[in-house]
């Protein structure tokens, strides 16, 4: 569980994006060790911001590695696209 744990707080972004006009911040506190919890900020280009909030019901390693792909999918696809 502290290998999915650790996984999982790799995933969250260290810091917000800065985008003129906002204040960004985001605050995520686990009950467990590790989970299906997925909240990512990211900046796409300089007019789009990339907001996700998911949650795969459960906790465990298998949750955290379907959280971890599916933020890679989700930011392959934000780099080629922002018609969504």
């Amino acid at each position: 569980m502290s290998a999915a744990g650790a996984l999982q707080q790799r995933l969250f972004p260290r810091s917000a994006p800065s985008i003129h006009g906002f204040d960004i911040s985001a605050r995520y506190k686990p009950a467990m060790y590790a989970g299906g919890t997925l909240l990512d900020l990211f900046s796409i280009d300089r007019d789009h911001l990339g907001v996700v909030i998911a949650e795969a019901d459960g906790s465990g390693v298998g949750r955290s590695i379907t959280m971890a792909e599916t933020r890679s999918v989700i930011h392959a696809f934000a780099t080629v696209t922002t018609d969504v």
